[in-house]
């Protein structure tokens, strides 16, 4: 008990006038019940301190006890005697304590967070005299966690180090499970040596308490094994000449090889030995054992199987092929498990998709004559060779049927129907399923001498390419794409992208006659000439009627309005347009600069009212760029609308134009065969052959000889092909590309991630003299 005086009185002593003794008898609180000690004087039940009154007051007293321990709420039973007031207070301590009252003789405490605290009750007497006491609360709410290993195998016993934290009290080793009794050296110590006398699997738990009442337990899977010797042989054998076998044995004392099975007989060379090597003299598969014997008498034994094989494997390459620059072998083996191709004579070089494999392709750079060789190896290390002539006509170029340009990249189906891409391949829109480790495709500036794996027997008879996805139509109707699939443009039914076409075709319920790509979304054609959409659909692109983005074609087909059907589509950025069987044309989706053709820049969510053409021409063919569309009309004349901001629609200005004001250009007798729109600008291929092109420049797409922009199509210059006729042009992002009447192709414009064929340091304003190329 501490003694707090008032400002009458100094303690030095306690002085008792005469009479007044200090006695410390038994009281009952009438609060409690609890026995108290007080101050009494005979013949006076309440004296009190103080001044002039003739009577010595007696001092409260106060007593809260020991240190406590806790790890929940806790009573704080104090004893007090001349009390009439409490206060109770948090004196020190790592958190904040809570009272469930501080103004009584008892309360109950909790702490926030684990720590020693101070805590103090002060009591009061009727004149104000305080006394106080102090005691320590301990809060601890983390247990003694042991840590153990899950599993522990012996053949003897051994010694286990529970890792018991320093502050546990009490520790407790027991058995929970086994088929006999596990024996603990010290079972009330951290570290104990254990062993059972039945072999089995055992249950051990280890509990640890500390001095809150915090308990912990960990358990592990005792394994008690001592009647079984262990013996490995290792895996089965392939071999064609003496081999070692490396067993690995446990508590082994002899060792005996024997041969269990097999055609013919196998020679040991160590047969009462650990490790021996092998040989047979008949080919065939045959059964080896090891038994081993411990001291005891116990067995054990393991087997594997020897395949002495001595025979070579099959390789047969066909006849001698002639080919245009490139070829693809399908060899026939048998037994084969390694692989190698070699170019063994030829005037050029060779360049494989693959070396390793049952089957290549390959290209050549030069024509000519050469002797190509296929190694093929068994498990047993036979091998066997076989070589076949390969006559090339052409040095190499990329001969093409087909060509889509798309944001970065572009894709053509090659002349064997094949397809091959470039560019760039941040999202693996070129599909050959490579990336760096970043999880992005390697970017390619050469199209790969090997195609993309389109799937067995499956070849490419339509392709559309767009800002980060790439789309085909497979010889049997179905459709497959790859690279982005953020809003599900891939129509797979999820947002996953993909690196290589998958191996199975998309669900477009039927066959697929054409498709387009948008930025986010594509559609089809089918057979009967209905189309669906599916990817994203913010801006009603996809044409159901509602905004909702899809990650598969769905069951029903777009609502092109009665009895009305597709003949071809055009896909923008967030808009499609439809050429239908009568010709007219339907756009729905994004209008926010006119390009859907009506007479407004309301966004449609489906196939609204037909574009109404000057003097109602029927149309012809039509290209949607990003945000704008050109069509070439039954007469052959042209029409641009939508965005101008560019010069992209060719009239001289940077307006954006409705139909209603566009004007048909006037290209002075000659007719518009083909035209094709890319981000900002557009290109026309005339019944001459001439190709012009208008609108941004900036990365010459325009294929002029400068960065120019041109922004009125009728004086836009021609394009030299170097006397070259130009089959098919496809404008992209910021690149375009020509089809030729060889079949071969051109692109300029942007080079920055290899869109045009040519190489890493191509970059020129006009059409390269080099070709699009296999492989830097």
């Amino acid at each position: 008990m501490k003694l707090k005086t008032n400002s009458l009185f100094l303690w030095t002593s306690l002085l008792l006038p005469t009479g007044l003794q200090l006695a410390c008898g038994s009281t009952d609180s009438p609060k409690s019940g609890k026995t108290r000690s007080a101050l009494s004087a005979p013949g006076e039940a309440n004296a009190t301190l103080g001044t002039g009154t003739g009577k010595l007051g007696l001092l409260p007293q106060v007593e809260v006890g020991p240190t406590r321990y806790a790890n929940k709420e806790i009573l704080l039973d104090a004893v007090s005697t001349d009390a009439v007031s409490w206060s109770w207070e948090q004196l020190a301590g790592p958190g904040i304590i809570t009272f469930s009252s501080s103004d009584t003789e008892d309360t109950s405490v909790t702490a926030n967070r684990d720590g020693f605290y101070w805590i103090r009750l002060t009591v009061k007497s009727t004149d104000g005299t305080e006394s106080f006491d102090d005691v320590q609360l301990l809060w601890d709410t983390v247990a003694p966690c042991p840590t153990l290993t899950s599993e522990i195998k012996a053949f003897r016993p051994v010694t286990v180090d529970g890792h018991v934290p320093a502050d546990a009290v009490k520790i407790e080793w027991k058995q929970l499970s086994g088929p006999g009794v596990i024996s603990f050296s010290k079972p009330a110590a951290s570290e104990t040596t254990i062993g059972a006398d039945i072999d089995g699997t055992y249950g051990i738990r280890l509990t640890a308490t500390d001095k809150v009442g915090n308990v912990c337990a960990a358990d592990l899977s005792f394994i008690w094994e001592t009647t079984v010797p262990s013996v490995a042989v290792g895996p089965d054998l392939f071999t064609n000449k003496e081999i070692l076998i490396d067993a690995g044995t446990v508590e082994a004392k002899t060792f005996a090889w024997t041969q269990v099975s097999g055609p013919g007989t196998v020679n040991f060379s160590a047969p009462n030995q650990e490790d021996t090597k092998v040989s047979a003299n008949v080919d065939g598969d045959y059964v080896l054992r090891l038994t081993i014997t411990t001291s005891s008498g116990l067995l054990a034994s393991d087997e594997l199987t020897l395949r002495w094989d001595s025979t070579a494997p099959f390789v047969d390459l066909g006849l001698d092929i002639d080919r245009k620059y490139r070829a693809i072998i399908d060899a026939k083996t048998s037994d084969g498990q390694t692989y190698l191709w070699k170019k063994v004579s030829g005037p050029g070089k060779i360049t494989f998709a693959a070396t390793d494999t049952e089957d290549t392709a390959f290209i050549s750079d030069l024509a000519g004559s050469y002797e190509i060789s296929l190694t093929v190896s068994d498990l047993s290390g036979n091998s066997a060779t076989d070589t076949v002539r390969v006559n090339f006509d052409y040095d190499v170029r990329v001969f093409a049927k087909e060509i889509s340009s798309g944001g970065s990249h572009s894709c053509a189906i090659l002349d064997d129907e094949s397809v091959a891409c470039w560019g760039y391949n941040y999202a693996q829109e070129l599909g050959y399923g490579d990336q760096n480790k970043f999880g992005e495709g390697t970017d390619r500036y050469k199209t790969p001498s090997f195609p993309i794996n389109l799937g067995a027997s499956k070849s490419a008879l339509h392709i559309s390419v767009n800002y980060s996805h790439s789309c085909a139509i497979m010889n049997d109707g179905s459709v497959k794409c790859w690279g982005q699939n953020a809003s599900g443009q891939l129509g797979y039914g999820n947002n996953l992208k993909l690196g290589t076409p998958a191996a199975t075709s998309i669900a477009i319920g039927g066959k697929a006659r054409e498709i387009a790509t948008g930025l986010s979304h594509t559609c089809v054609i089918l057979e009967d000439s209905s189309v669906k959409c599916w990817g994203a659909g913010s801006a009603g692109q996809l044409g159901y009627g509602d905004y909702t983005s899809r990650l598969a074609p769905p069951a029903a087909p777009i609502d092109l309005g009665a009895g009305r059907s597709a003949k071809t589509l055009s896909l923008g950025a967030y808009h499609s347009c439809a050429i239908l069987d009568d010709d007219s044309v339907k756009c729905w989706g994004n209008n926010a600069n006119g390009q859907l053709g009506l007479s407004d820049k309301n966004y449609r969510n489906k196939p609204d009212a037909a574009v109404k053409m000057p003097g109602n021409l029927r149309t012809r063919s039509m290209t949607a760029g990003a945000y704008h569309n050109c069509a070439v009309l039954s007469d052959a004349s042209t029409l641009c609308w939508g965005r101008g901001k560019q010069g992209q629609l060719g009239y001289g200005d940077l307006n954006d134009r409705l139909v209603s004001e566009a004007a048909l250009y006037p290209f002075q007798g000659r007719k518009v065969d083909r035209i094709s729109a890319g981000l900002s600008h557009t290109c026309a291929l005339f019944d001459n052959k001439d190709v012009q092109c208008w609108g941004a420049n900036d990365e010459a797409q325009l294929g002029t000889g400068t960065n120019q922009a041109q922004i009125t199509a009728t004086s836009a210059s021609s394009i030299a092909f170097g006397g070259a006729s130009v089959k098919t042009i496809s404008a992209g992002r910021l690149h375009t590309c020509a089809l030729l009447d060889d079949s071969t192709l051109k692109c300029w414009g942007s080079n920055s991630y290899g869109q045009l064929g040519a190489g890493k340091t191509y970059s020129g304003t006009t059409p390269p003299a080099i070709v699009v190329g296999y492989g830097d």
